[in-house]
């Protein structure tokens, strides 16, 4: 999607109002269906600063632990996808920033761990960062209110970083490999129609 397709201001396929309400009161399964709708959002900041899988997913457990502590003051209900991505980006920043002191002082001449060095995807412009942020969140937004089939569907077949072919797919979702195109394009349907894009 690029940015002159991207949703307009205040298009959101479910408020978010009601699954905080939940989750302040208490209700962990509102705290559950929070997480499994941003998961992997905020799992995508880290891992688009070239960060590897373990400190990605320290990055998020810190996220949702920060929205966790933080959730009676958070000011507006609307803003959660935005504060999500503000605090995934200074949590990967931190990393970025303690990486860089570790090479500094116990293996200067090493690159980083994974033979990259994360800070090289931290140029990016701010403007189309937060594009992209929100074209993301719009995204997840629509795959969180699909059954889980299809968002387990979509998910593995678009959001896998290992781009999985459908045998791949089939057998991780114990499925006939022959149903995976048909049901892809019927989960697409599903999600464009969620999403207002007929």
């Amino acid at each position: 999607m690029t940015s002159s397709a991207r949703p307009a201001a205040g298009s959101r396929v479910a408020p978010d109002a009601d699954l905080l309400s939940r989750c302040r009161a208490g209700d962990p399964r509102a705290w559950r269906e929070l997480v499994t709708a941003y998961e992997r959002l905020v799992y995508s900041v880290p891992r688009s600063y070239g960060l590897d899988r373990e400190d990605a997913e320290d990055v998020t457990q810190t996220t949702f632990a920060q929205l966790l502590s933080g959730l009676g003051s958070l000011r507006d209900d609307g803003s959660l996808v935005p504060w999500l991505g503000t605090v995934a980006r200074r949590q990967t920043w931190r990393v970025i920033d303690r990486r860089r002191r570790e090479r500094e002082v116990f293996a200067p001449a090493q690159p980083d761990r994974d033979g990259t060095d994360p800070a090289a995807g931290a140029a990016h412009d701010p403007v189309d960062a937060y594009d992209e942020w929100m074209q993301r969140a719009w995204l997840y937004q629509g795959l969180a209110s699909l059954d889980p089939a299809c968002r387990r569907l979509l998910q593995a077949l678009y959001l896998d970083d290992a781009d999985p072919s459908y045998q791949a797919v089939a057998a991780r979702l114990g499925k006939a490999v022959g149903t995976i195109g048909p049901a892809r394009a019927r989960c697409l349907r599903r999600l464009r129609s969620v999403m207002g894009d007929q």
